[in-house]
């Protein structure tokens, strides 16, 4: 299982977020390794399909149920 949290820089929900995400995959997916991404350009933002700071994937696929039908990143 692929994790990583996208964020920029001095995201407070980002801050905020990482302990909560460390915390869920130490109790239900041991194995699986949290990837810290901070997003700095905006070709990052489309490639990454970052909707936001911050964002979390989980093997490519947005925890956020609207995520895939959003077209606008950053």
């Amino acid at each position: 299982m692929r994790v990583r949290l996208l964020k920029t820089d001095g995201c407070a929900n980002a801050a905020e977020t990482e302990p909560l995400v460390r915390e869920v995959l130490a109790a239900l997916a041991p194995a699986a390794e949290l990837e810290i991404v901070t997003v700095t350009s905006a070709s990052q933002l489309e490639a990454l399909r970052f909707a936001g700071s911050p964002t979390i994937l989980v093997d490519g696929v947005d925890l956020e149920p609207d995520a895939p039908l959003s077209s606008g990143f950053g």
